[in-house]
């Protein structure tokens, strides 16, 4: 009896251990700094769990960032919680965020959003009445490979430390290049525009020709 006793406490001590491991969340080392992302600008990761000033699109009840914290990991997959709350009919709405990061190296790393747009926070966030969330109900996005988000941190194109070569299928130079914003065909459009690969491999150098409305008349950028 006292055998037992003693396996079967030892048993639910395992399982307690096993239970805390499973939800260790953590970022990778390289990940902490400041990055500039394609999508939201800014973002500075301080350390192995906060992430601080993820912008947001314009909500009422929203701030303009957030901060998260490293809740659940799954590999590469991590869910987000935030520290900041919203109070709606008497409830306090617990707000999540799950992405799919990768490390290309030190200076670049890409990430893909796995929470489903809540059209309610105007935001790509869960929201849930309930802290203790899961995260099947949080990662509900299927990933599609052209949805990746690139970040690159603060500083590391000016010191010159990124040198990835671009793909060889686009190593040339396109003219007569139209660009529109996504979902929006028969809005204002930058026509003419070129797009140079080859003077410099590891930089896309984008010359706007003058026709474009809201961007700068006869620059080059890259």
């Amino acid at each position: 009896m006292t055998v037992m006793t003693i396996v079967a406490g030892f048993c639910i001590l395992c399982l307690i251990c096993l239970k805390d491991v499973d939800c260790q969340c953590s970022f990778p080392s390289n990940l902490i700094g400041n990055w500039f992302g394609a999508d939201r600008g800014g973002v500075t990761v301080y350390n192995s769990t906060f992430m601080a000033s993820y912008s947001l699109l314009p909500h009422e009840a929203l701030p303009d960032s957030l901060d998260f914290t490293c809740y659940i990991q799954q590999d590469n997959k991590y869910m987000l919680r935030s520290p900041t709350e919203l109070s709606f009919a008497n409830s306090t709405i617990h707000l999540f965020l799950c992405i799919e990061l990768t490390m290309v190296d030190s200076n670049i790393a890409y990430y893909y959003q796995l929470t489903d747009y809540n059209p309610f926070l105007t935001n790509i966030l869960y929201g849930h009445v309930n802290i203790s969330v899961n995260l099947q109900d949080v990662c509900t996005r299927k990933t599609a490979a052209r949805n990746f988000i690139t970040l690159v941190r603060n500083g590391s194109i000016e010191e010159q430390n990124i040198n990835i070569t671009c793909s060889a299928a686009i190593q040339a130079i396109f003219t007569n290049v139209t660009i529109r914003h996504h979902g929006e065909a028969n809005g204002v459009h930058c026509s003419n525009t070129t797009w140079d690969v080859c003077t410099d491999k590891t930089r896309i150098q984008v010359s706007y020709s003058g026709v474009c409305e809201n961007t700068a008349v006869g620059k080059t950028f890259s």
